[in-house]
């Protein structure tokens, strides 16, 4: 009834700059690097009330510091009907490319937070529809701009927007048979 996973990852992201005398603005250096690191894990506990999904992952940036990010879900069956209701949230630290051509020299990671509502229901041996209810909100959300209008020809760069994201519905039909399947949907966000 119990499920665990444990694991791990580690990236490095390194640049040089081509030529003698170029420099990465925020570090007035040629050469810059990244590293960052992730402990994760996540339990599946199964019982006859609810099956609870809880994770976690801990992302260690040695530029952009730490982030802790939660995962939270359960999930019921009964009889002919299935409920999701999950919770996570997600990091990402910004690319090299990102911090070098920020507008202000400063730009922040990323974090996203979901929430999901899903239900579903199996009408017969073939038919089954769902709704699925969704927000994903991104917080400091890295942004791409070109401003061809000024005086110096292209400007272009990466800046932090407050906030982005969607928010809406799915509904799914789907029936399947020997001869094959029909599926159709709908989503408004």
């Amino acid at each position: 009834n119990l499920n665990i996973h444990l694991g791990g990852e580690a990236f490095l992201d390194q640049a040089k700059k081509p030529n003698e005398g170029d420099l990465f603005t925020k570090d007035e250096t040629s050469k810059v690097s990244y590293h960052n690191a992730a402990i994760f894990s996540q339990s599946i506990f199964q019982n006859r009330i609810a099956n609870l999904v809880i994770g976690a992952r801990y992302d260690i940036s040695n530029s952009f510091g730490s982030a802790f990010v939660p995962r939270v879900g359960l999930t019921k069956r009964i009889e002919k009907w299935n409920f999701k209701l999950l919770y996570s949230q997600s990091f990402k630290a910004p690319a090299i490319e990102n911090v070098a051509s920020s507008f202000e020299e400063d730009i922040h990671p990323e974090k996203t937070s979901v929430w999901e509502f899903e239900t579903g229901w199996q009408m017969n041996r073939k038919m089954f529809v769902s709704l699925n209810i969704f927000d994903i909100t991104t917080k400091n959300t890295i942004i791409y701009y070109v401003d061809t209008g000024t005086t110096n020809g292209i400007f272009e760069g990466y800046f932090n927007a407050d906030q982005s994201g969607s928010r809406g519905f799915e509904i799914e039909y789907k029936f399947s048979d020997d001869w094959g399947s029909i599926n159709l949907g709908y989503a408004y966000y």
